[in-house]
């Protein structure tokens, strides 16, 4: 008689659990992608800089796992902090971040005001980059049809020499659907 009861209540609890599963339609994946810029200027090169990158959403596993059934996908944030210095602690950069496909510009370039190189490495502090609704808009419809995003980041520093290593990245949510 025990044993009849377990069955039917393990039944009824296997039963339960695979409608459960079958209710589910999508589930997000998220992960923060980061790059590396090492900006090394010598004393006699010229102030202005700028480095081009590519984020692929295959190169995380979960992402990659996954690519055929990604419906959308959501820029949740932007940010940089320098992660080494050296140089004049005085040296200072004007910069901005652009998003390209190929040769193509993405939306305008994002001012990054001034970046204090010397206070921020010293800080850890991270700063978000505050991208338009509209530009995340367009980066999302671009990682739809390419799975990619090129990043410019560029600028001109007060002086030379110096090397500095910014760490971008960017928080991105894909919707997964299962059905």
């Amino acid at each position: 008689m025990k044993k009849t009861l377990l069955f039917f209540l393990f039944a009824g609890l296997t039963m339960t659990a695979c409608n459960e599963i079958k209710d589910i339609e999508n589930f997000a994946v998220d992960h923060t992608f980061e790059k590396s810029v090492v900006l090394d200027l010598k004393a006699n090169d010229p102030n202005a800089f700028f480095n081009d990158f590519t984020f692929e959403t295959a190169d995380q596993q979960e992402f990659k796992d996954n690519l055929a059934e990604i419906s959308n996908y959501a820029i949740k944030t932007v940010t940089y902090r320098i992660a080494d210095f050296s140089g004049e602690e005085s040296i200072t950069s004007v910069g901005m971040i652009q998003f390209m496909e190929g040769n193509n510009t993405i939306g305008n370039a994002i001012d990054l005001g001034t970046i204090q190189f010397n206070s921020l490495f010293n800080s850890g502090e991270t700063i978000e980059i505050p991208v338009s609704d509209e530009l995340k808009n367009a980066i999302q419809d671009n990682l739809l049809n390419t799975n990619s995003i090129t990043v410019r980041i560029g600028g001109e520093v007060s002086d030379t020499p110096v090397k500095a290593e910014f760490v971008l990245a960017i928080e991105i949510e894909a919707l997964v659907n299962v059905n």
